[in-house]
């Protein structure tokens, strides 16, 4: 059947009524709503017809989570957190990363799926994360400074981890020049940020104090954040990168708190349907469920749970 508007927002309207009354549940017996929208997902996903603008929203929501986080930091807090997460960060690289391969290759799985494994158990869910801190009202909290800091260090590894993957799969030699471009990207959009920041965060202040009880604010807000973080996906960066730099932007000007109110309720919506999205998508295949893959998914989820800890 041809995909027409009134499938649109059918899909659109059953899925927010079902993660609204999932909402309610999870608030009553006080667990965690992400893991009951995935879970929802999984199982009224077949039955929502697959349409790219749902997936569209639910990125925006991804966006929205990681602007808000971004907020929490101006540049200097920024700056003394990238002093420090460094190391932590290299630590997380090889418990996360580089042991799931070599266990992965003794447990005899070949090289390549042993790589692509120890990348999924390097990655945490920067959205699941950021989503229990802002849920919990954690953003204050001095541990949750390194953890961010620890999700953006991701954000700029993962980038470089997906060349190396990506030159291995198509078979090609990996070249230091392709990530040497990346890491040049990420670098230039630090710094344009920095240069913005410290020359017209004055002048942003004032434009945001001149329109804040307009009704075009929430066009400028919404437009300059999914511009910038659809700039570091073009790029080939993580969106959730850009959003959190345009965050920390709006942070430095001093006007966080005001931005931060105009735009709540469109983040919740579209980061519920994002973990929804996220479930439905989920397919188990049953040729992949042996003893060998069961046994290998285990020891990943352990070594991935201790060496996060």
């Amino acid at each position: 059947m041809e995909y027409t508007s009134v499938n649109f927002l059918l899909s659109l309207g059953f899925i927010t009524l079902v993660l609204f009354i999932v909402g309610l549940i999870g608030k009553f017996l006080k667990f965690p709503t992400i893991i009951l929208f995935i879970f929802i997902g999984i199982i009224f996903g077949k039955y929502v017809h697959e349409d790219k603008t749902l997936e569209h929203l639910s990125e925006i929501g991804i966006v929205l989570l990681f602007f808000y986080l971004g907020l929490e930091f101006n540049i200097a807090r920024a700056i003394d957190v990238a002093k420090r997460i460094w190391v932590v960060g290299f630590i997380d690289l090889f418990f996360n990363f580089f042991v799931p391969v070599i266990v992965l290759n003794i447990l005899g799985f070949e090289f390549l799926v042993s790589i692509l494994g120890g990348a999924i158990a390097y990655a945490s869910s920067s959205a699941i994360t950021s989503k229990i801190i802002v849920d919990e009202k954690r953003i204050a909290n001095p541990e949750t400074e390194m953890i961010l800091g620890l999700m953006v260090f991701e954000d700029i590894i993962a980038p470089i981890m997906l060349a190396v993957l990506a030159g291995f799969l198509s078979g090609q030699n990996i070249e230091g020049v392709l990530i040497g471009i990346i890491a040049l990207k990420i670098l230039a959009v630090f710094s344009f940020v920095f240069l913005i920041s410290m020359t017209f965060k004055n002048q942003l202040a004032l434009l945001i104090d001149k329109i804040l009880n307009e009704d075009l604010f929430i066009l400028f807000a919404f437009g300059g954040l999914i511009t910038f973080a659809g700039l570091t996906y073009s790029l080939g960066l993580s969106e959730a990168l850009g959003a959190f730099l345009v965050g920390m932007l709006i942070s430095e000007a001093g006007k966080s708190e005001e931005v931060e109110k105009s735009m709540l309720s469109i983040r919740d919506l579209a980061v519920a349907i994002f973990f929804f999205l996220f479930g439905a998508n989920i397919v188990l295949d049953e040729k992949l469920l042996n003893i060998k893959t069961i046994f290998a998914l285990i020891i990943l989820i352990v070594i991935s749970t201790v060496g996060k800890f």
